[in-house]
Order: C-alpha cells, then sequence, then structure tokens
C-alpha cells in the first residue's frame, strides 16, 4: 500500500462524519488484446454530505485494501477532512485500513451492508449499461433466481452430454407438443461459430438456412423470431445478469460461459423468456441431453422430465429420419467409389463371360452391349448384402438419418466392412473416429482374407472388394495424423501405396509433406522421384521444399521453384496469410485453381512454416519474378 495522504487534513471531530467504503465489480467491461475483463473499483462516501470517492478502475488482481485507500484518498482530498469512522463490508480489508489509520482517531468497522453506497454504485451502473441490447434475465417479471438456477442445471446437463455429437445443425427436430409458444415448433441443435445451445422457430426453414443465406435470414427476421438458447460469453449478457450468475454461483459450462435464452424477432425486438418459457428450455435441455441412440434412430421419441413449473411431456421427433428430405433441384447424386465399384463389377462381369479374338471386337461389343446400357442394380441376397446397400446409401445421407442407416446396416450384419467405413465416416471427435477406422479396417482386411495381400498387391482399388479396406486404413491414417500419432500414420500411408502405387487416393499428396514435416527428407524426396511424371501443384511444390531442404538455394530446387509456381500462383498468397481459407471446403479443383491452392495448404502448410529459409526464399523467388 502507498503512504496515506489523510495526515494533513484536520483530525476528526469526536462525532464526525462516517465514511463507507467498499470494492466492487465495475459494471463494464474493458476489451483489450487478450480477452476482456471486469476491472474492479472502490467507491467511498461521505454520510453528511453524500459525496463521493473512487479509486481508478483496476485489474481485478489489484489488492482490495489498495483500491480502498485510493477512494478514501479520493474522498478525503473532496472533503478537505479525515472522518470519524470508516465502515467496510469485507473482513479482510479490516487490519490493512485499521494499520493505515492508526493514530489517527478513525475508528475502522466491519458491516455487512453498507446502504450509502447502493445509490452512486447504481447510478454508476444505470450510465454505462444504459446501451445494452436486451435487459437481464433477471430483470423479467416473474423470473426468480430458482428458475434461473434450473435453467442453468439443465443447460449444464445439455453440454455435459454433448448431443451435437449425435446430432447437428442439419438434424431438425420437430416439438410435437408441449409448446408454449407458436415460434418453438421446430428446434435444432448448434454447435458452430463459438455457439452451442439451440436455436427455435415456427417453421423449419429459417433453421435450414445457412451462411450463404445470412442476409436473406436477416431479412426474414422483419417478420418472423427466432430462438436462440445457446452459452455466451460472459460479456455478451447484460451486466445485471452477469452479476447473479458471479454472486449466486450459478452453473456455467467448463470455460465459464452462461447460458442465456433471447429471442430475436420483428422490427429488430430483442426478448428474454418468461417463467414459463424457462421452463420450456429447461425441459428440452433435459430431454436432449437424455435421449439415446435408439430412440434418434427411430426418429420420434417421447420423454418426460420434472421442471421449475413441474412436469413436462415432450414429444420429439426427427422428420428427416422418418422420411428423407426431397433432393433439391440442383443437387447432382455424390460419388462415390464404393458404389461405383458395383457398377465396375457388372461390366467386368459382363466381359468375362465373352472370349474376345481382338481389341477390336471388344470394343464392338462395349459400344453395342455397354455403352448406354443401363448397369442392373446390385444382388441383394442376404443380410450382408442389404447392409452393403444402407451402407453406402448412409455414407451418401447428410444429417442423423445417415447415422441411423449406417446403425441399421451393422445390425444386419456386425461384420460389414461398409457398416463399420460408414459409421467411422461420421465420426465427431478424433478419439471415436481412430477407433471405428481401425475397427473398419481391421474388419475389411478379414472379409479379404490373407490371400488378397499375397497376390494382389499392386492391384488394390483396381479391385472393388478392395475397397472398404483401403478408405478405412487412409481415413485411419488421416485421423492418426490429426491426433499427432505421425508415425504410425506415415505407415498406413506407405501401405496403401505399396498395395496401390496406381494412388488413386491421392495418398502421395499426403504422405510427401508428412516426410518432410518429420524430418524424412530423404524418404520424401525417393517418393516424388517414383512419381516424377505427376504435373499437380502438390509434385511441384513439395519437390521444390524437399530439394531446398536437402541442397539449399542451388539450381535445381530453383528450377524446381519455378516449375511450382508455375503450376499454382495462388500456394504463395495462402503460405503467406494474404489469403483466407474459405469456411467450407471445396468439393474439388482443377489444376492451377485456388481451390487446388487451399488443398495443398492443409496438407503442406506445416512442412513450409517449419523449415527455416524456406518461406523467405519463397518470397525471394516472387520478388524476382
Amino acid at each position: 500500500m502507498s503512504e496515506n495522504i489523510l495526515l494533513p487534513f484536520p483530525a476528526p471531530e469526536p462525532e464526525g462524519d462516517t465514511w463507507q467504503a467498499a470494492v466492487a465489480r465495475f459494471p463494464g467491461w474493458v476489451d483489450d488484446d487478450d480477452v476482456p475483463y471486469r476491472p474492479k473499483i472502490a467507491v467511498a462516501v461521505s454520510a453528511d454530505s453524500g459525496l463521493v470517492g473512487s479509486s481508478d478502475v483496476s485489474v481485478p488482481t489489484t489488492p482490495g485494501a489498495d483500491l480502498v485507500q485510493e477512494a478514501i484518498d479520493s474522498l478525503a482530498e473532496i472533503m478537505g477532512q479525515r472522518p470519524a469512522k470508516i465502515e467496510i463490508d469485507d473482513p479482510e480489508l479490516l487490519d490493512a485500513l485499521t494499520a493505515l489509520t492508526k493514530g489517527e482517531g478513525i475508528v475502522v468497522e466491519c458491516r455487512k451492508n453498507l446502504p450509502l453506497l447502493a445509490e452512486p454504485m447504481e447510478e454508476m451502473a444505470r450510465e454505462i449499461v444504459k446501451d445494452e441490447s436486451f435487459v437481464a434475465a433477471n430483470r423479467i417479471p416473474g423470473v426468480t433466481i430458482d428458475h434461473l438456477r434450473a435453467f442453468a442445471e439443465a443447460a449444464g446437463a445439455f453440454h455435459e452430454a454433448a448431443p451435437w455429437r449425435l446430432l447437428d445443425s442439419s438434424d431438425i427436430i420437430e416439438v410435437g407438443a408441449p409448446r408454449p409458444a407458436p415460434n418453438v415448433r421446430y428446434a435444432c441443435i448448434l454447435n458452430a461459430y463459438g455457439e452451442q445451445g439451440l436455436g427455435l422457430a415456427e417453421g423449419r426453414s429459417l433453421l435450414d438456412m445457412g451462411d450463404a443465406d445470412e442476409e436473406e435470414g436477416a431479412a426474414r427476421l422483419a417478420t418472423e423470431s427466432l430462438w436462440s438458447v445457446t452459452f455466451c460469453d460472459p460479456w455478451e449478457v447484460p451486466i445485471a445478469e452477469h452479476d447473479l450468475w458471479l454472486d449466486e454461483g450459478l452453473p456455467t459450462d467448463p470455460t465459464g460461459r452462461i447460458p442465456a435464452a433471447v429471442q430475436y424477432g420483428p422490427k429488430r425486438r430483442i426478448r428474454r423468456a418468461s417463467p414459463k418459457m424457462l421452463a420450456f428450455f429447461e425441459g428440452l435441455f433435459l430431454a436432449l441431453a437424455r435421449s439415446t441412440e435408439d430412440q434418434l434412430d427411430s426418429g420420434e421419441w417421447e420423454m418426460i422430465v420434472e421442471t421449475s413449473q413441474g412436469r413436462l411431456e415432450l414429444s420429439l421427433s426427427l422428420p428427416d429420419v422418418l422420411a428423407p428430405p426431397p433432393p433439391r433441384d440442383d443437387e447432382l447424386p455424390p460419388f462415390n467409389p464404393l458404389r461405383s465399384g458395383s457398377a465396375m463389377d457388372a461390366i467386368r462381369d459382363l466381359l468375362n463371360a465373352r472370349n474376345f479374338e481382338s481389341e477390336e471386337e471388344m470394343r464392338a461389343f462395349l459400344d453395342s452391349e455397354i455403352v448406354g446400357r443401363k448397369i442392373p442394380d446390385p444382388k441383394i441376397e442376404g443380410p450382408s448384402d442389404e447392409a452393403r446397400e444402407l451402407a453406402i446409401e448412409a455414407m451418401d445421407t447428410p444429417g442423423r438419418r445417415g447415422t441411423a442407416l449406417a446403425r441399421r446396416a451393422l445390425k444386419l450384419d456386425p461384420d460389414s466392412p461398409f457398416a463399420h467405413l460408414a459409421l467411422a465416416l461420421r465420426s465427431r471427435d478424433l478419439e471415436t473416429a481412430i477407433d471405428r477406422y481401425r475397427t473398419a479396417a481391421d474388419v475389411a482386411e478379414r472379409a479379404l482374407g490373407p490371400e488378397y495381400f499375397n497376390d494382389e498387391v499392386g492391384s488394390f482399388w483396381l479391385i472393388s472388394e478392395t475397397r472398404p479396406y483401403m478408405e478405412a486404413v487412409k481415413g485411419l491414417a488421416d485421423s492418426l495424423w490429426l491426433d499427432d500419432q505421425r508415425l504410425e500414420a506415415v505407415e498406413h500411408y506407405a501401405q496403401l501405396l505399396r498395395l496401390n502405387p496406381n494412388d488413386n487416393q491421392g495418398i502421395r499428396d499426403r504422405l510427401a509433406p508428412a516426410l518432410i514435416a518429420m524430418g524424412k527428407d530423404e524418404a520424401a524426396e525417393t517418393l516424388l522421384g517414383e512419381y516424377a511424371k505427376d504435373i499437380t501443384a502438390a509434385h511441384h511444390f513439395n519437390h521444390a521444399l524437399v530439394t531446398f531442404r536437402r541442397k539449399g538455394k542451388g539450381k535445381t530446387a530453383e528450377k524446381r521453384l519455378r516449375a511450382a509456381l508455375e503450376a499454382n500462383s495462388y500456394v504463395p498468397d495462402l503460405l503467406f496469410g494474404e489469403l483466407d481459407l474459405p469456411e467450407e471446403l471445396p468439393d474439388g479443383f482443377t489444376l492451377g485453381s485456388m481451390e487446388e491452392a487451399i488443398f495443398y495448404f492443409l496438407e503442406a502448410a506445416e512442412a513450409w512454416q517449419e523449415t527455416p529459409g524456406a518461406l523467405d526464399w519463397l518470397a525471394d523467388a516472387i520478388t524476382t519474378d
């Protein structure tokens, strides 16, 4: 604590003035380069004059005694005298202030309530928060601390259950009953862009809208309303609401975010939930937290939950699980190498049924019997065939319906490599993905049998039966790499290339930068040499980088870098951060395109960034050109 300045002022009269002083959270946020924070401030008030002194606002770690001294010194300067008594509400400050005023005839006491401070603190809060966009939840008529605690506890159960691992924002939930208001008929799980919680609206089309429709969505809110029931950062809720959460110790998520229900509607009006609506959201949180995968896969289910307003009987459904949504007019069926394998099998069977004496005879047969002919649907002769087709359909089906199809396939045939792969492709976290891909790879390997791995090395992927195994191993390797299990990932990538040197899966574009990132430059250069005729940007940039790493800025490295820049001019802009990645990855690319550069950047950015001098070398090459 600093030296006090009370001594120069007159000593208090025996029945002199009483001052009350306390430390409080400042009713506003300070936004610095890191995370916004609520500063602390101390205020002192004179009982006789009502005059107020204060400290500067300060970071939360500033000792309270220092701030109170600042406030008392400030008031002493205003009053021109010392108090006879100082009252505080924090026992931990008592000893420090007693020592500060020792010998000055000032009594320091601790009491629970300091009524003199209420008005100046409220006035400061009113002035600072007058521009808040919506009212605090605890200021809504009828809403009590018990309502908010029950709502917060249900939100906590929802967050712990993490239903976004089972449902995504495309899975529209219909609330059959009860509906306390007309604008909560449909709901969706939110888990993107920092939001976690629920969105609710009267029509599902408002929830179906993606980011591309942001402007249209804002326009529709001129006539429609949308409930956002999510976890918010503390600075996103009103100050009074944040104070309540802190003072009452109400539950937050693990990062300290506060659950809040906010309705955005016509004429830019923002409303908060009534007790009845809070109880509905509480019940919906609890119901979704307790819903099982079997219930979700059934498409409709009921839940009974207890809320702060009593028992709630919820009737819920997933309309898209019960019946697939109609395809969009501009929607093309997705390409699936596993499905295309069945068509190739049919063609191969037709060709194998005949003996051709010449290539011309075979071509004539193809023209007359194959071209333009509808390939027959795959035969379904038992549970394994049915499981295969369900699983392939699941891979092409978004949302919970796809997961339900995959789980149905697995029940039909627990050893179906297609079903295990379909589930693996729908994993929401790395741990689950690694476990599922490993299982899919093991099941697919057993289904093939050892003869394939003895007799067909080099021909994998061309034989359609091997594709579930190849896709499972690729997914496993990708997941292991992301999980920083790099050595095992590289071993799987190398295995895929050994089995299929033709590399239909594009493994070399992942393996080469992976080897570079691990410091295995010689292995990377050997790999690139095996595909010397490759003309993609990935090959050229990887070849230039590994040459620079092994030989420095020589003629060979410069030549290969020039070839890379000619192959794709967008890559440097991504590596230098001059272009931003799109929120959604492109479906494919053409040579030399921005899309090709994006895919390369995602695979190889680390290799370039971790190579000393590589980016400077690249920058010099661009400047020289």
